[in-house]
């Protein structure tokens, strides 16, 4: 009997809790109208700002040499629910570029970004980044790392030949160097410019290229050495030179104008631009105009013009000055106002 009430009471409990479930779920489907749906889950990084992720989302490019170029690409994915476009893709360093495949993803769309990495003068741990900005959001960067080791160094990295003067003999030169360790040879060296000697000398594996050649036969130029080697990581090697006379001297102003001067005076410099010492051993002024020169500097002198004749003075007239170097100058003489209707 005892047993039989007990169970008459649970079943009337839970009848009476499934009614009130019955009722609670009438009501949320009653306050949520079924035109209206559930809000979309976001992923986390749009809600963060940022539309758009990169997979990797970073690049590590190991141990390369100095003489390879990085190429490699990621995945660029719009993360969010609604489309995006890429406004911008800049990078950290020049030794990179950059391009996506498309700028105008759909949700959950993905797209390739591929990248290159010239090497080349680059030595040791290497970090830099690439950005890509989608439209009203943040920057997303793509970190690239990697260490790159040095196989052949050449020092300096660029050859210059000063010409001084006329006379003597032009001489500048060069190291090869294996900083991996590996043996090489140079086999040619191709570019060098007429009338150039070249000698190549050999220590402890390194290499000493020197170039010269007589002042007298010197024209200024530039171009490129290109080294033929046998190195596994580095088959060319490329040097650029200049060959350029330091002998010139400018003036400062380049012309004179003695019309603008009361007195009839005027001064001007004259100097070296690669700072080497030099006399003046000429001048000569034109008619009416006197021209006394004064050292500055080892580099620099000061030459004081005065008119002495004015009827003298004409059209077209030029201070003449010579150094020891060898250069010389032609520099415009105006004249006066009154007189420059003469012939």
């Amino acid at each position: 009997m005892l047993a039989g009430r007990k169970t008459l009471v649970a079943g009337a409990l839970g009848g009476l809790v499934g009614l009130c479930l019955f009722f609670l779920t009438r009501m949320v489907v009653h306050d949520q109208p079924a035109s209206e749906p559930l809000p979309p889950v976001l992923n986390p990084l749009a809600s963060a700002g940022c539309p758009i992720a990169f997979d990797p989302a970073s690049v590590d490019f190991g141990v390369r040499y100095a003489s390879e170029t990085i190429s490699q690409s990621v995945s660029l994915r719009n993360v969010s629910d609604k489309p995006v476009r890429i406004t911008d893709v800049s990078r950290t360093c020049g030794c990179a570029t950059a391009a996506l495949t498309a700028d105008t993803l759909a949700p959950g769309e993905a797209v390739t970004l591929g990248f290159k990495v010239v090497l080349e003068g680059r030595t040791g741990a290497q970090r830099m980044a690439i950005h890509v900005q989608a439209d009203g959001a943040a920057f997303l960067s793509l970190v690239i790392t990697g260490t790159v080791q040095e196989d052949l160094r050449l020092t300096p990295s660029r050859l210059a030949l000063m010409q001084v003067g006329t006379e003597g003999r032009l001489e500048a030169s060069f190291t090869v160097a294996a900083m991996d360790g590996v043996a090489f040879t140079i086999s040619s060296i191709r570019g060098v410019p007429e009338g150039i000697t070249v000698g190549v000398e050999t220590n402890d594996g390194a290499y000493r290229v020197t170039l010269s050649c007589d002042a007298e036969m010197a024209t200024e130029q530039d171009g490129k050495l290109t080294l033929q080697t046998d190195h596994p990581w580095r088959p060319l090697l490329h040097i650029p030179f200049v060959i350029k006379n330091v002998s010139e001297i400018v003036s400062r102003p380049a012309s004179i104008d003695l019309s603008i001067s009361k007195s009839g005076k005027a001064q001007l410099t004259i100097f070296s631009p690669a700072a080497i010492p030099f006399d003046i051993v000429r001048v000569d002024a034109p008619p009416g105009v006197t021209a006394t020169p004064q050292r500055l500097a080892p580099h620099v002198y000061r030459v004081a013009l005065e008119l002495s004749d004015m009827q003298a003075v004409r059209e077209g007239q030029v201070l003449r000055v010579q150094s020891s170097t060898g250069a010389r100058l032609e520099i415009p003489v105006q004249a006066p106002p009154v007189l420059r209707n003469q012939s």
